[in-house]
């Protein structure tokens, strides 16, 4: 485990600052510290996917080619998005949906409220397609890919891609949804500029009558994520030839500000070493991670830093995580690293939109 060298090496950290991150952070109880600011969260949660992939086909009965690796390697920005009124998936409508767009964003652009440095930027043909793979059980409705390209330059017949963004659904719970009249598809991944997802975003809200919010990841949370996916990786990838493949887990820490000279620390720690600590902590038997065990993994690596460095993590505010599945920031930027965790990541973040909405009911 060491200071990530792109913040501040060890031999960098200077007597003072030493002194004052071990001031800071001598009298700071973990649980205090990850409880007491954030949201409650679940006593456990599903380590995997209840359902088996299914097998998407057409309505002669092909077979579709799934599309998941499309979503691997790439930086994505998630949001929440409740049930979409009178939404629906027929090559029609979707057709009729990319020409509504389109004429939306073309309408945007003449008002004269984009920027003349951003505007051959700014796209005017948008299209809306399935995206087989994704959805796992017959509740859950089929991906969708929402497209925007910018005005052709040069006579080309298309031009560049400057959005890209996936409705999806895992194993989501709309049980109290009206199926009749509204869609679910919770997770909305968004990679594109920012004028047009603002515009994309808007059209959205307008046309299905629906609320759409960026995901943001308190440290609770992503102590939760670091700590679920590090028992991941298999017995085959648990080797010589997986530690090249997944190199490390890591923990970024914001530093507090009255620390000067130190920004963040990042912990490293190998993949094979992680998850040797997680099975230590984790009951095999049971496809649930409790909190228990969440705060028995976090406890285990933060205590390893502290006999190194005498440096308390726990009074340090979590603000990123990369494991053999995900990277994942505290702002809602994430970059699924693996086609196989790529269900048990959508999984989690529709759940975590389940959870944000019975807590709203409750209130």
């Amino acid at each position: 485990m060491a200071m990530d060298r792109s913040h501040m090496a060890l031999s960098q950290v200077t007597p003072q600052v030493t002194s004052n991150l071990q001031q800071q952070t001598r009298s700071t109880p973990w649980l205090a510290r990850r409880h007491t600011p954030y949201t409650k969260t679940p006593k456990s949660r599903r380590l995997t996917c209840k359902a088996t992939r299914r097998i998407p086909r057409t309505a002669r009965s092909r077979t579709v080619t799934s599309r998941v690796n499309e979503l691997v390697g790439k930086t994505w920005r998630v949001y929440s998005v409740s049930p979409l009124h009178s939404f629906t998936s027929t090559r029609s409508h979707l057709r009729n949906y990319s020409r509504h767009l389109s004429a939306y964003l073309e309408a945007e652009r003449h008002k004269g409220g984009i920027a003349v440095d951003v505007q051959s930027e700014f796209g005017e043909k948008a299209s809306f397609n399935l995206m087989h793979g994704i959805a796992l059980t017959e509740e859950d409705a089929e991906a969708i890919e929402i497209t925007v390209r910018s005005r052709s330059q040069n006579g080309s017949k298309d031009g560049k891609i400057v959005f890209t963004g996936i409705l999806c659904s895992v194993e989501y719970d709309g049980v109290n949804i009206d199926k009749e009249n509204f869609v679910a598809l919770p997770v909305f991944l968004v990679k594109g500029t920012a004028a047009v997802t603002r515009h994309v975003i808007a059209w959205l809200k307008i046309q299905f009558d629906c609320r759409i919010n960026m995901m943001r990841f308190p440290p609770m949370e992503l102590a939760w994520m670091v700590s679920m996916w590090s028992g991941l990786i298999s017995d085959d990838e648990n080797s010589d030839v997986a530690v090249v493949r997944f190199p490390s887990l890591e923990l970024m820490y914001s530093v507090p500000e009255e620390v000067k000279g130190l920004k963040s620390i990042t912990m490293t720690v190998k993949a094979g070493d992680a998850k040797l600590l997680w099975d230590s902590v984790h009951d095999q038997d049971s496809d649930d991670f409790t909190e228990e065990e969440m705060e028995s993994f976090i406890l285990g690596l933060e205590a390893h830093f502290f006999a190194h460095f005498k440096i308390n993590l726990a009074a340090m505010t979590l603000c990123r995580i990369t494991s053999s599945a995900a990277f994942i920031g505290a702002e809602g930027r994430v970059k699924i690293l693996s086609e196989k965790h790529v269900h048990q990541v959508l999984r989690h973040f529709a759940k975590l939109v389940t959870e944000s909405r019975d807590r709203k009911s409750v209130v």
